[in-house]
């Protein structure tokens, strides 16, 4: 069986076999969030982001672990 994504429309489901179309309810997804950078051709990260990332944890991403990596 595959699960479908109202939100974005992705598909999982095993190669070879056409996904059912079901809803799934939203708490029996796993969701994470990641974010990675790339500097002077070096990558920063991956960073592990609980929850969405909004305006708040992005600028605490940037003066946390960014800054201390660019301070290298």
């Amino acid at each position: 069986n595959g699960v479908m994504s109202n939100k974005n429309r992705h598909f999982w489901c095993a190669p070879g076999v056409w996904p059912y179309m079901f809803a799934k309810p939203e708490e029996d997804i796993v969701k994470v969030h990641v974010w990675a950078g790339i500097h002077r051709n070096e990558i920063i990260g991956p960073i592990f982001i609980d929850g969405n990332l909004n305006t708040a944890k992005f600028l605490e991403l940037l003066s946390g672990p960014v800054a201390d990596y660019l301070e290298e």
